[in-house]
């Protein structure tokens, strides 16, 4: 299917005096909007975001197609809502650090302690377990994924799956669960005695600036929001499924801009909104029972790009939304891509992201 707008590319100029950038990259640019370029007309995108900084200052950043394909309102980087699936769950680790940095949670203490009346299981189930995906909560079944169900608030979410059994003795395998975050926001709203919108708002989203980054809920009028796309059965694009995300925020229900994520992530270089010693915690590399390393934190993905240099991050898939974040530490890159369709192919284990920042990362 070919179609104009695929190869409608909108260049956001960043000014030198806005972002500190003196070094110009502009071979690593060019490839990288060539790689982008062939991903959008492949997938058949509606519209996506891309920005990249190194050492805190932007060093590519563009739209591509459209935000409203009706309207024909195009993708700007900075301005555009995406909707950012999973990287909510990296949100709510900062969340978590920040009751951890205060005494008011223990990642080990069973969840009961925060949330009183969550069903005893067979085995007890940790805030750690739960962040790593170690504990034996379910995730999605049946047509749970297009919940269209409105819940007055996120403890009435948890009665979704509260009453199911455990999928198997926690910490015995990585079972990635989206309901067990959910879970996760519960206790915090019991502990911070704050609704979890509000916390967030108020521990990670004012102090860095964060002002794009709002729960993606229907009723608001939400300006810069993106529409949502699917490719159908015809391979033809149209809007995606109605769906409400707002029972579970923490583990896909927000919106944000790829320079909201920026943000995010050049924060995390040098984090401050916690304390670096309690970053290091939500980062490390969990291990099952049996001593295998799962390749996730709490809220986070771990991994290594050629097999030596060491990211944390995540990605997000949602219904008409998919999310990157990728940092590199070692060279204080980090990568932010966000588009308004669910299903897209970067190649295998995102061969050609690692591409784009092997592009920036060889020739820094």
């Amino acid at each position: 299917m070919s179609q104009p707008f695929f190869y409608l590319i909108i260049s956001i100029s960043l000014l030198p005096r806005l972002y500190g950038q003196n070094i110009t990259y502009s071979i690593q640019n060019d490839s990288a909007n060539s790689i982008l370029e062939r991903i959008v007309e492949d997938n058949q995108i509606p519209g996506l975001a891309v920005t990249i900084s190194i050492s805190d200052s932007i060093v590519w950043s563009k739209g591509f197609g459209y935000a409203d394909l009706e309207q024909h309102v195009l993708v700007e980087p900075l301005k555009t809502k995406f909707r950012i699936g999973s990287i909510s769950k990296s949100f709510g680790s900062i969340a978590i650090g920040n009751l951890l940095d205060q005494g008011k949670i223990c990642l080990d203490a069973p969840i009961q302690n925060y949330v009183l009346d969550f069903p005893l299981k067979k085995y007890p189930v940790t805030i750690r377990q739960l962040g790593g995906h170690l504990a034996g909560i379910r995730n999605y079944k049946g047509n749970e994924y297009y919940n269209t169900g409105k819940y007055k608030d996120l403890h009435e979410g948890l009665n979704i799956f509260k009453d199911d059994s455990l999928l198997f003795k926690p910490n015995a395998q990585f079972y990635y669960s989206n309901y067990g975050w959910n879970l996760i926001s519960v206790a915090i709203e019991d502990v911070s005695k704050k609704d979890f919108a509000s916390f967030m708002d108020s521990v990670v989203f004012k102090p860095l600036g964060m002002s794009s980054t709002v729960p993606d809920v229907n009723e608001s009028n939400i300006s810069n929001r993106s529409r949502f796309y699917e490719i159908d059965s015809l391979n033809t694009i149209v809007n995606a499924r109605y769906v409400d995300n707002t029972y579970k925020l923490v583990s896909g229900g927000y919106l944000s801009t790829v320079s909201d994520l920026i943000k995010f992530g050049n924060h995390l270089l040098n984090p401050d909104v916690i304390s670096t010693k309690t970053f290091h915690v939500l980062i490390e590399n969990q291990q099952t029972s049996s001593g295998e390393f799962t390749d996730y934190g709490i809220g986070w993905m771990l991994g290594n790009i050629n097999d030596s240099i060491s990211y944390f991050g995540h990605t997000g898939t949602s219904v008409g939304g998919k999310s990157l974040l990728i940092i590199v530490p070692e060279y204080e890159l980090v990568f932010a891509l966000a588009a308004n369709l669910g299903e897209i192919d970067f190649g295998d284990e995102y061969y050609h992201i690692f591409e784009i920042l092997n592009q920036y990362i060889y020739n820094n």
